[in-house]
């Protein structure tokens, strides 16, 4: 049995809703039209709001129907006390018509609404029409609104309110005084979340406020929506980690080693945040925003624009900006904010975030970073010799690391690779150690698709990571494509296929099967 006592739920956008023009966040330039308006009885019949959804279209629409009706007389700012603003805010007031044109699209909708324009207010002073998503009409629809429009009734007062001006005919336009909402700065969404917050007795880390504001899009109502979540999803108080949790967002930490790789030129740091951050559950999309995002704060800061950013006030994304020049911060941006061509939108996410970042190193340090050694690098010495001549072991390998030694340890270091990733281990598996050149293992494989396979920078880096932590010493990979050149008996189909290395591994992953030998005669 339902409790009577028990009041209407109201989310928090609603019970926080401005109730005077002097609470409406970001519009201070259609605030000032609209009260110079009133106080200088220079109303127009015909108001146009456009912008954004959530940035106080309909609000401000409800605020001037306020000030037109309010008992206190027409004034630039509504009493909000009176019986009339009381009932304007409950949605019950008698002459303030609200349509929604998305699903009140019909010619018929509009006569019957001009028909009701033809009855003067039955309390208030104007009667107030507010249409919303004004776009939404019907061709016949907006010519039926255009004649209205033309020759309005007395005490008639229209707001045409729309997220897409450019779909509302010019006629209509020109007979209407346009006004545009814009986007509710970063700052300004903060504050009023802050506001909101204090005023439900609720604690929020001002990280996890300005992670809600960015994500809510210039969108006060968004905002709020996000607010009204997170209380929800914290309870007693929200942190950083409780929005980032309930966004699916990758923690801040993570973003910012991704950034700091890119100023450092540390191509392994980098792919070993990219891996964690997967490892984590985190969506490689939602990462490379948040990395656009971090970047742009960056770019802000380092131009000197530090009103602008939303990293004034984290000395991490402050410490970020004094590294990374404007130049490296527009490089690394073009690379991860370009969109994705039709092409690869079937293709691997994860693989395509790594591209992007070693794209990104590379803009920014050019061939630099393609020789750079590991992470786990050995004390400077002096260069190695021209590969044209044999070089000598490197000073710091010792008589136990040799070809025969890696050959015989393959078992210890291929472990190691599958600790780090089963996904590669198979492929690793298929190498043959071919040569140890100064610090350099080179590897063969018996197929173009493995020597692909593992020349990819992550594969690279984990061999060198398995192999130094087995032997004790700083060791680099290359591979290339081995070819047998002795003669072999001719063997059968199934045979040669399990034989085959790249089989092997499809067999091993993926549970293949090679076709039967028989069903494959004759065709």
């Amino acid at each position: 049995m339902t409790d009577s006592a028990t009041p209407a739920f109201q989310a928090l956008y609603n019970r926080y809703r401005p109730q005077r023009f002097g609470e409406l966040v970001g519009q201070s330039h259609v605030v000032r039209v609209l009260q110079n308006a009133l106080a200088h009885n220079r109303l127009s019949h015909a108001y146009l709001f456009s912008g954004e959804r959530g940035t106080g279209k309909t609000t401000a629409a409800r605020l001037l129907a306020k000030a037109v009706n309010c008992r206190e007389g027409v004034q630039p700012e509504p009493c909000a006390a009176c019986d009339h603003c009381r009932e304007i805010a409950a949605g019950i007031f008698v002459d303030l018509v609200e349509m929604d044109a998305a699903s009140h699209s019909s010619v018929d909708d509009v006569r019957l609404l001009r028909e009701q324009t033809q009855f003067a207010p039955a309390g208030g002073r104007y009667k107030v029409y507010i249409i919303d998503e004004i776009h939404q009409l019907s061709a016949s629809a907006k010519d039926a609104l255009l004649k209205t429009l033309e020759e309005p009734p007395a005490r008639t007062l229209f707001v045409l309110a729309t997220t897409e001006p450019h779909r509302v005919p010019l006629t209509i336009r020109s007979r209407c005084q346009h006004l545009t909402f814009r986007r509710i700065g970063t700052v300004e969404l903060v504050d009023q979340l802050r506001s909101v917050a204090a005023a439900e007795g609720t604690a929020v880390d001002e990280l996890a406020l300005a992670v809600l504001a960015r994500s809510a899009g210039g969108s006060l109502r968004d905002a709020i929506s996000l607010l009204d979540q997170a209380l929800a999803f914290a309870q007693d108080s929200v942190t950083l980690d409780d929005v980032n949790g309930m966004l699916g967002l990758t923690g801040q930490a993570a973003v910012l080693a991704l950034v700091e790789a890119i100023a450092s030129g540390d191509a392994a740091a980098g792919l070993g945040a990219i891996e964690q951050a997967m490892a984590d559950g985190n969506s490689p999309g939602t990462l490379r925003a948040q990395v656009v995002d971090l970047l742009r704060d960056v770019l802000l800061l380092s131009a000197g624009a530090s009103e602008a950013g939303h990293g004034k006030d984290d000395p991490e994304i402050e410490a970020l900006a004094r590294r990374i020049s404007v130049g490296q911060a527009v490089q690394a941006l073009e690379v991860f904010a370009e969109p994705d061509p039709p092409s690869r939108e079937a293709g691997d996410p994860i693989l395509d975030l790594e591209l992007a970042f070693a794209r990104a190193l590379l803009r920014v340090h050019g061939d630099a970073v393609a020789s750079a050694p590991p992470r786990e690098t050995a004390p400077e010495r002096p260069a190695p010799k021209p590969q044209a001549a044999p070089a000598p072991a490197a000073p710091q390998h010792t008589g136990e690391l040799t070809l025969e030694s890696i050959k015989a340890r393959s078992a210890d270091w291929i472990g190691l690779v599958r600790e780090a990733s089963r996904t590669l281990a198979p492929y690793a598996e298929q190498g043959e150690a071919l040569a140890l050149s100064g610090d350099v293992v080179t590897f063969g494989y018996r197929s173009q698709l493995l020597v692909d396979r593992m020349d990819q920078a992550q594969a690279q880096q984990l061999m060198a990571e398995a192999l130094t932590r087995t032997f004790g010493t700083s060791l680099r990979v290359r591979n290339r494509l081995q070819r047998d050149t002795a003669p072999t008996r001719r063997a059968s189909p199934r045979a040669s296929a399990s034989s085959d290395p790249v089989v092997r591994v499809a067999m091993k992953e993926y549970g293949a099967q090679p076709i039967d030998a028989e069903l494959t005669e004759g065709a």
